[in-house]
């Protein structure tokens, strides 16, 4: 399943990024990062599953540091 969705977001990826730059639209192409941001998680977690527990923990704990910044900065501009 987890394959599935990987590869949705690579053809959603190529696709919206394509549209964006056709159409000129910095929201197209901003959500295209998003996609490829999410294939990239989706085969690293894919990565991960197959490995020994060691690696699934520093794998949750790089995620969880790379969600950290973008947290606590939306937090501070609800303040």
């Amino acid at each position: 399943m987890l394959h599935a969705v990987l590869w949705i977001n690579v053809v959603m990826f190529l696709v919206e990024s394509a549209t964006g730059i056709f159409a000129n639209s910095t929201a197209l192409f901003a959500d295209s990062v998003d996609m490829l941001d999410d294939a990239i998680v989706y085969g690293f977690s894919l990565y991960v599953v197959s490995r020994g527990l060691l690696w699934q923990a520093r794998a949750a704990l790089l995620k969880a540091s790379s969600w950290a910044p973008s947290g606590s900065t939306c937090s501070s501009r609800w303040r």
